[in-house]
């Protein structure tokens, strides 16, 4: 119990300075806004893979 009590003083402890510390300016940064994942010709994987593959094994799914 004195772990957890201690383990959240340092959170907290933490948190304030990380966010009382200010960015510096950087000349020349630039960082873009855009989404990191590229959209793939394939569909998602919506179920684990071992159900993909026992409806491959039974011929309910065609391999692409």
């Amino acid at each position: 119990m004195k772990f957890k009590k201690s383990f959240a003083n340092l959170m907290e402890k933490m948190l304030v300075l990380v966010s009382t510390k200010r960015i510096e300016e950087r000349p020349g940064r630039w960082e873009p806004r855009m989404k990191k994942k590229r959209p793939k010709p394939f569909p998602l994987l919506e179920r684990p893979r071992q159900e993909y593959k026992e409806m491959r094994e039974s011929g309910e799914l065609i391999p692409a």
